[in-house]
């Protein structure tokens, strides 16, 4: 048995493990329907074939040497657990049993896959992972996978290992690179204090909500128009509307929104399961004398310059800057992987489930999975801090900032209309 250390990637997640043990705040829960004529052997089978293809989901944690390794099993064929129900009731409840489920254990495997035959006769699979082996992209290739065995699709055999990544992250930290990165983190937090959103600590519950919200068509296409015409992502437009919409309402002009990215530069890490997102604290002076225009473009150069450095570690910028507190109380993240459109129309959807926990204080994810028109946008939010009435004004000011760049890139910030009439809120931690 080899053992290798964890990616920078795995670090981040594993530390809630060990703050928070025997909970579920590291899962990640997604349903698979299957509406046709599919049988329990082909699902099983095409679920044995994900596991071999694919060595992320044979990874399993060691810490029998005081250090946290990893190392990779041999693929063994399973009979996966086939679960009937006859009513809706009882299926919820059990959903509702299993996304609470803590699913990290040593030496064990990090996922847990279930078959379930609802009362229409119709199949759903559980896919219940641990964020050590997944993020929102590996989803979309287990999705993708899993519904190409089903429907006879070729395939694609994949000759890579995830522990290749950790080689990566190694020959970084002895490159020249590494010491450039951490020169500019130090620089860029050394005036930074702290996040305007509260700061969990160790007390702090876990317990958290999820509100849903969608951007229709038309706001859609602003949101993309914008990102087009500043040479920005989706995310780091968003986040630019969250800067102004916290600045306003805790009176600061200098905060940390975290953005959160694939990190997945090649090829190779494009087309593999495993754990490869990671944060990135966006700090921004907002100069509220600018103009909409001019602040995109700031917003643009700031994203330009941050991802020059991105492959310094998180946990490093953290240990770095002790003075800098709360940079991941916030985060934004984009999925956009797809579906291929070949799947459409083929009986497949996909359910993405909540944990009701987390470390973090909001959490902001902008998702299109489908090839759809609209953009849907899922705030998961830490109740001990923040609730739905707050989510949802804020949600609306945010849309609210967004028709009003959309206007006119040359109105002044100081004439932008941050909260919408009569819909105030005020934030007191």
């Amino acid at each position: 048995m080899s053992l290798e250390g964890l990616t920078y990637a795995q670090e981040e997640n594993i530390i809630m493990d060990l703050l928070v043990p025997n909970t579920n705040i590291n899962n990640i829960l997604t349903l698979l329907h299957i509406d046709g004529d599919y049988t329990y052997n082909a699902i099983n089978e095409s679920l044995n074939q994900l596991i071999e293809n694919y060595d992320a989901y044979r990874l399993r944690i060691d810490n029998s040497h005081q250090m946290t390794k990893q190392y990779i099993t041999a693929f063994q064929f399973q009979e996966f657990p086939l679960i009937e129900f006859s009513d809706y009731t009882h299926y919820e409840s059990y959903l509702n049993e299993q996304r609470h489920r803590c699913v990290f254990d040593y030496n064990q495997p990090l996922y847990d896959f279930k078959i379930i035959k609802n009362a229409n006769n119709q199949y759903t699979i559980m896919l219940l992972h641990h964020h050590l082996i997944s993020d929102g992209w590996s989803m979309a290739i287990t999705n993708h996978f899993i519904m190409k065995q089903l429907t006879g699709y070729e395939t694609q055999i994949n000759y890579h290992s995830y522990l290749e990544t950790v080689k990566i992250d190694e020959q970084y930290q002895l490159s020249p690179r590494f010491e450039r990165d951490r020169a500019y983190w130090l620089n860029k937090l050394s005036n930074y204090e702290q996040s305007a959103f509260p700061i969990p600590t160790a007390e702090t519950p876990i317990t958290a909500s999820r509100s849903s919200h969608q951007l229709n068509k038309d706001r859609a296409s602003m949101l993309y128009k914008i990102c087009d015409d500043f040479s920005i992502g989706v995310s780091t437009l968003f986040s630019s509307l969250l800067h102004l919409y916290m600045g306003y309402t805790t009176n600061t002009n200098n905060n940390a929104i975290s953005l959160l990215f694939h990190n997945r530069n090649t090829y190779q890490e494009k087309s593999i399961c495993g754990q490869f997102a990671r944060l990135l604290p966006f700090v921004i002076d907002i100069d509220y004398n600018a103009s909409v225009g001019i602040y995109l473009e700031m917003i643009r150069q700031e994203n330009f310059r941050l991802m020059k450095h991105k492959r310094y570690p998180f946990l490093k910028i953290l240990a770095d800057n002790k003075h800098a507190k709360g940079l991941s109380s916030c985060f934004v993240s984009y999925q956009n992987q797809q579906r291929d459109k070949s799947l459409d129309n083929k009986g497949f959807s996909h359910e993405w489930l909540s944990n009701d926990a987390m470390g973090n204080t909001l959490k902001v994810h902008l998702h299109n999975r489908i090839n759809s028109d609209v953009l849907d946008v899922d705030y998961d939010f830490k109740t001990a801090f923040l609730n739905e009435t707050q989510i949802e004004r804020m949600h609306e000011s945010l849309m609210h900032i967004l028709e009003q760049f959309y206007a006119s890139y040359n109105t002044p910030l100081t004439d932008l209309e941050i909260t919408q009439p009569d819909k105030t809120t005020s934030y007191s931690y």
